[in-house]
C-alpha cells in the first residue's frame, strides 16, 4: 500500500510540472495554439480530423481529456457536429479561459482536474485525448498505462488518443516520443478491437480503442468462422 501511495504522489507531482510548463507557454505566446504547444494551427486540425473519425460524435456524450481552450468542441461545432461535451483540463487558467470563450450551439462543460484522480460522471460514449502525452516530465512515461486504462474505463463506445511517435525522423526537446507498437500492445490488453493510425503526420500516431468488436455484428451471418 505504501508503494502504491508513493507512485500516486509521483504521478500527481508530474501533473504539477505540466501545469508549470503551460503557464510559461501561455505567458510567452498567449492563449493561442502555440501557447498550447502546437507549432501551427494546421497540425492541430490534422489531429482533430483523425480524432473525429472515431465515430459519430453528433449528440453523443463526449469527454475531451486535455481540452485546453476547448478548441476541439469548437472544431466540431464548425462542422455541424454538436455533442454533449465535457472538457477536462489540468491547468486551471486554461479552464477559466475556455469557459470565458464558450459560445456554441450545444452543451459544453469545462472541468479542472487530472484524469487519474478526477471524479467524473461517466461513462461517456466517446473519450478523446489529444496531446496529453506530449510533454517529457519525470513520470510522463509512467502515466501512459494508468491513463490509457482510465480512458477506456470511462468510455461506452470508444477512445481516441494520440501520441508523438518514436518513429519520427525529427524530434523536439522536452517532448515525449512513444513507440507505437508498445502503445498498441497495451491497448490490446484492454480490448481486442484497436486501430492504429500512423499515416497523417510525420511525427504522430493515434490509437482507437473500441468497446464492441465489429465482428459481433456479423456473428449471425458468419457462424463457425466462415
Amino acid at each position: 500500500m505504501c508503494a502504491q501511495r508513493s507512485e500516486a504522489v509521483e504521478l500527481t507531482a508530474d501533473a504539477d510540472g505540466v501545469r508549470a510548463f503551460y503557464h510559461a507557454e501561455v505567458a510567452k505566446h498567449g492563449y493561442t495554439h502555440r501557447g498550447l504547444g502546437f507549432n501551427n494551427r494546421e497540425s492541430q486540425l490534422h489531429r482533430f480530423d483523425v480524432l473525429r473519425s472515431v465515430g459519430d460524435l453528433h449528440r453523443a456524450r463526449v469527454l475531451d481529456v486535455g481540452a485546453g481552450l476547448g478548441d476541439f468542441v469548437r472544431y466540431l461545432w464548425a462542422r455541424g457536429v454538436v455533442p454533449d461535451y465535457t472538457g477536462l483540463e489540468l491547468c486551471e487558467h486554461l479552464v477559466a479561459e475556455a469557459r470565458r470563450r464558450h459560445q456554441g450551439p450545444g452543451p459544453a462543460r469545462f472541468l479542472a482536474g487530472d484524469i487519474l484522480t478526477a471524479d467524473l460522471s461517466g461513462p461517456y460514449d466517446y473519450v478523446i485525448a489529444s496531446g496529453i502525452f506530449g510533454l517529457e516530465t519525470p513520470s510522463a512515461a509512467g502515466r501512459i498505462i494508468p491513463t490509457l486504462t482510465r480512458l477506456y474505463e470511462l468510455c461506452r463506445r470508444a477512445v481516441a488518443v494520440n501520441f508523438l511517435s518514436a518513429r519520427a525522423s525529427r524530434k523536439a526537446p522536452q517532448r515525449l516520443y512513444v513507440e507505437p507498437l508498445e502503445a498498441l500492445a497495451r491497448a490490446l490488453t484492454l480490448t481486442p478491437t484497436v486501430t492504429l493510425r500512423h499515416d497523417y503526420l510525420p511525427n504522430d500516431f493515434t490509437l482507437f480503442l473500441y468497446r464492441e468488436p465489429r465482428w459481433t455484428e456479423l456473428d449471425s451471418e458468419h457462424q463457425g468462422g466462415q
